[in-house]
């Protein structure tokens, strides 16, 4: 069983599957639609694990006290996902 996830095979499936169709030749710009979708795929996995981790850093902080580290992790996060808006 694959640990991969689900975001990244759906880009691997996207990406092969135009490919794949029965030796039949789509067009390029179905195939340009369908990497550039793959592409944004794998982007926003990573965003959403960068996101987690620096939530998940933020949390496991003593209450009172945030590290310094965690909440510039989180900004970083922050800041590159509003970039792909």
């Amino acid at each position: 069983m694959s640990t991969q996830p689900k975001a990244l095979k759906l880009a691997d499936a996207l990406e092969n599957s135009l490919e794949d169709c029965s030796g039949s030749s789509l067009p390029h710009r179905c195939q340009k639609i369908a990497d550039e979708a793959a592409t944004e795929l794998r982007l926003q996995h990573a965003l959403n694990h960068d996101l987690l981790e620096a939530l998940k850093e933020i949390l496991n902080c003593d209450k009172m006290k945030t590290s310094f580290r965690a909440v510039m992790r989180a900004r970083a996060a922050m800041l590159k996902a509003r970039e792909t808006i």
